[in-house]
């Protein structure tokens, strides 16, 4: 009988050691497991106690949880996610203000805090990438929280701040916008999953594009393309991505480089025939073609200039008197801005959204109502100051460096990795100059608002694309060195 519950044990042990084995060898398998078994089990006890019309919200839990599976297995995957849903996706939490939460907002950060928890528990480490250009742009969310703070002071006696909640969205901006460049820094390590986001972005852009040319089936596709889609940093990255490839990339066939040239010219049609007097349109766009231009063939591109200082010589007058009341209201405001609100705090500004509600202290052409700068680069130095501004055009310089050190390197590859390096150059040209006309770079709460992040954060995605090429490029030669020593 001993000798029998001896066996019996020993059995037991042996199992028990496979098993704390085999927990120790696939612990994400654990998890998994360890989720599915609790979303099922309270996906029971939820229809046994729930009201039938939500009987729906188990299903979505099972859906959600069967994506946070994949996610976890390839994180890529969830960035191309993120980039259609943002863009297609309506949903919108507290609609009524320009403070609502929409799909950009709620997977941005969920995407990274599932990246970087993944990283403590499952592999117990985190390789942070830090290339030049993360450096500045942790600075800048620094300062962002530091100006927050700062905000909660009483800067003038006779207006108040801005709601808390206002200024907590006018924070989450900038601080997703960081997270944003980190995300594609972080997550993807090979460029097979830079150039799927890349078709995705530009298939999701042709059919955007769609709804403004071909009424006939806008019915279909509008309600799917919430109208913040549509800001001035989404045209801009399709016709700077598109038109480098088409011209760079010799990898495609001959008709994938004409769709690519027709949607170039059809996003330039739009822009500067159909809707000429959306300047924040077709200029931004226009400045990407050139720095494309310029970049392939310096000489052609001069030559264009002096074209344009000939022939063009009346259109800079001619667009401020198509729209002259909007100019001349604009420098009103940059002059209130700058001589009677930043000079109050300088350096960290008077923190997120806060300006809008001191405006009408100081009328505007007679009226004391309040107003926005319509300009990034005022609405920055306004809300957390000087030093914000030099951490973000430090960015700017870092990242435009970066940029021109992988065009030398792959500048005779004639692949997507030097098409794609053109366009982000060219990309961060044109949003630059979208920020002049409007604050379509970073949204401003109370004009683009939350809603606009949509489209603005497309840059941060594709300008991280460029430290991909730059970690790749970086292990390939690493191995290279080692295969020669050896």
């Amino acid at each position: 009988m001993s000798t029998r519950l001896q066996a019996v044990n020993l059995k037991s042990h042996s199992i028990l050691r496979n098993v704390t084995g085999w927990i120790q060898r696939n612990p994400q398998r654990v998890v998994e497991l360890l989720i599915v078994t609790g979303v099922l089990l309270g996906s029971i006890l939820l229809v046994q106690i729930m009201p039938v019309k939500y009987l729906m919200f188990p299903v979505i839990l099972v859906i959600g949880v069967a994506a946070l599976i994949i996610y976890l297995r390839t994180p890529p995957l969830g960035i191309l996610v993120f980039v259609i849903a943002s863009l297609v996706i309506s949903f919108e939490i507290g609609t009524s203000t320009k403070t609502g939460i929409n799909m950009a907002v709620i997977l941005l950060p969920t995407l990274f805090g599932l990246w970087f928890a993944d990283a403590m528990i499952r592999k117990r480490h985190i390789e942070f990438v830090m290339s030049r250009p993360v450096y500045p742009l942790i600075a800048f969310a620094v300062i962002c929280v530091l100006s927050f703070g700062i905000g909660q002071l009483p800067w003038f006696v006779y207006a108040r701040a801005a709601p808390i909640m206002a200024q907590i969205a006018g924070l989450a901006i900038f601080l997703l916008s960081v997270v944003a460049f980190l995300l594609v820094a972080n997550v993807i390590t090979d460029l097979i999953w830079l150039k799927r986001m890349t078709w995705v972005f530009l298939i999701t852009g042709a059919i955007y594009l769609s709804t403004r040319l071909f009424p006939q089936i806008a019915t279909i596709f509008t309600q799917l393309f919430p109208r913040a889609s549509g800001g001035s940093v989404l045209w801009v990255w399709v016709v700077a991505l598109a038109m480098s490839q088409a011209w760079i990339n010799r990898e495609l066939g001959l008709y994938q480089r004409l769709a690519l040239a027709v949607l170039t010219g059809l996003y330039l049609y739009v822009g500067l025939i159909q809707t000429y007097g959306w300047k924040s349109g077709w200029i931004p766009q226009l400045t990407a073609v050139w720095i494309i231009v310029f970049l392939r063939s310096p000489r052609l591109a001069i030559l264009m200039a002096l074209a344009g200082l000939v022939f063009l010589k009346d259109l800079p007058a001619q667009v401020i008197s198509s729209d002259e009341y909007s100019y001349s209201t604009r420098i009103v405001a940059w002059e209130i801005i700058w001589k009677e609100l930043i000079r109050v705090n300088p350096l960290l500004g008077l923190g997120p959204a806060n300006y809008y509600y001191y405006t009408p202290l100081f009328p505007i052409m007679g009226y004391s109502v309040q107003f926005n700068s319509h300009n990034n680069y005022l609405d920055i130095v306004a809300q957390v100051g000087i030093l914000g501004l030099a951490a973000f055009m430090w960015f700017v310089v870092e990242i435009g460096a970066l940029g021109l050190r992988l065009k030398k390197k792959f500048d005779h590859t004639y692949g997507f990795t030097h098409a794609f390096v053109i366009g982000t150059l060219a990309g961060l040209g044109g949003s630059l100059v979208a920020g002049m006309l409007g604050d379509w770079l970073i949204p401003f709460v109370y004009n683009i608002g939350v809603r606009g992040f949509r489209s603005s954060m497309l840059a941060f995605l594709f300008l991280g694309g460029l430290v991909v090429i730059e970690q790749v490029a970086a292990k390939q030669a690493a191995r290279q060195g080692q295969s020669r020593e050896e």
